[in-house]
């Protein structure tokens, strides 16, 4: 079993190109229900969003991104 310091160098790895990735093997449709999700969240701008468990926070951002294009 793979101990602490091991796991947290490994993702630390991946980091920099998961998201690249993610795009790549989803044909881009990782974008488009992150979209639909923004959309059907009924944000507004002024809103609190917080992203439990924010990855690499691509969700997140694009919230951040949508609410300051509202404004």
């Amino acid at each position: 079993m793979p101990n602490k310091q091991d796991i947290i160098a490994y993702f630390t790895s991946i980091a920099c190109r998961y998201d690249l990735v993610n795009h790549l093997l989803s044909l881009n449709i990782d974008r488009v229900w992150r979209k639909k999700l923004i959309r059907l969240s009924g944000v507004k701008p002024g809103d609190r969003v917080i992203d439990i468990c924010a990855g690499t926070c691509d969700i997140l951002l694009d919230f951040y991104r949508y609410c300051r294009e509202c404004d």
